[in-house]
């Protein structure tokens, strides 16, 4: 299964990341602990690192990118600019050069649990749920306030959920519900878990009431989305997924759970065309590749189809969504 969102948006838009318009606080922090002879260098770097935050949201990357290697170069020891960094390789698609940035924000700053759960943050996003898992425990070790201690249990149930350790991720979310009844990534993580279960009735009983608290909440729309999805209501699945990108710019998830929509409708060319802009934008997505095989064996094109099946058990598939690949290859390829 693939919910829109696990909990908090699963793919680089985590809310603990740093983004970038939390970056000047941080440096005034570093300025007030570090003291006013950095002052000349901290006024350097924040003239950087304005210039990438404008940059970044116009989706100018290449300059992005070369600000902050400017902002890296006057206050190489702050490390929301690494996080920052790796954010816009993500968005140049330059994912292998994203992790190796993280993995030196690791290394300069190994007792970080913001920098350890950025890198948990990436290792799922590519499809290394053990490796996310591993991540945020070494962060929740070193979590020094309750607020951060809940997000970061909030992040372990949702990997759980993704390793398929349903009854312990529900346990976890459930003690967190008891801290926060109003939390959305909460609510969220419960409605995906009930859902990837089969209790239909009780994960809507999640989204719903997480409707009633941000009407306009991205993830709760795509995830009854995709519920309604699974009860073949493609056309009522369409439309959710449509009120969502009116609401925010549409994602990979987006466009690879509105693909198998626009097949069971019947427009198939356009559905492999959502698939391919979905894996343009995620390629380490296996449950896309899932969709796109059965687009594909739909279409007749049976060759292609294999292939992406075969992409998506690359992609660790049936670790994270169960054997029905392994089964589509048996029935489908030679």
């Amino acid at each position: 299964m693939e919910v829109a969102y696990l909990g908090v948006p699963h793919t680089h838009k985590l809310a603990i990341i740093i983004k970038p318009m939390k970056m000047k606080i941080i440096l005034i922090v570093y300025l007030l602990i570090c003291g006013n002879y950095i002052l000349a260098q901290v006024n350097k770097s924040e003239m950087f690192l304005q210039k990438a935050e404008e940059a970044y949201e116009l989706e100018n990357y290449e300059i992005a990118l070369n600000a902050i290697d400017s902002a890296l170069i006057e206050s190489p020891e702050m490390a929301g600019l690494y996080d920052f960094k790796s954010d816009i390789l993500v968005n140049l698609r330059k994912f292998e050069y994203a992790g190796d940035v993280l993995d030196l924000a690791k290394e300069k700053f190994p007792n970080d649990p913001y920098t350890l759960c950025k890198k948990g943050h990436f290792e799922a996003y590519i499809g290394r749920p053990m490796n996310s898992l591993e991540e945020y425990q070494k962060a929740l070790q070193l979590a020094d306030s309750d607020s951060l201690k809940f997000e970061i249990r909030t992040f372990i149930a949702v990997t759980k959920h993704e390793l398929r350790d349903f009854k312990n991720a529900k346990s976890e979310l459930l003690d967190l519900y008891k801290i926060d009844t109003l939390n959305l990534g909460i609510l969220l993580s419960l409605g995906n878990l009930e859902e990837e279960i089969n209790n239909r009735d009780a994960a809507l009983k999640y989204y719903f009431k997480g409707l009633e608290i941000d009407s306009t909440d991205v993830g709760i729309l795509m995830n009854i989305g995709y519920l309604l999805q699974r009860q073949n209501k493609y056309s009522e699945s369409f439309e959710f997924y449509e009120k969502s990108s009116d609401i925010k710019n549409v994602d990979d998830l987006y466009f690879s759970n509105q693909s198998i929509n626009l097949m069971h409708l019947g427009k198939d060319s356009m559905a492999l065309e959502f698939i391919d802009s979905s894996l343009a934008i995620n390629p380490y997505n296996a449950y896309a590749y899932r969709n796109k095989a059965l687009i594909l064996k739909k279409l007749s094109k049976l060759n292609e189809a294999c292939k992406a099946l075969n992409d998506a058990l690359k992609f660790n598939f049936t670790e994270i969504y169960g054997d029905e690949v392994l089964e589509l290859i048996k029935a489908n390829c030679k």
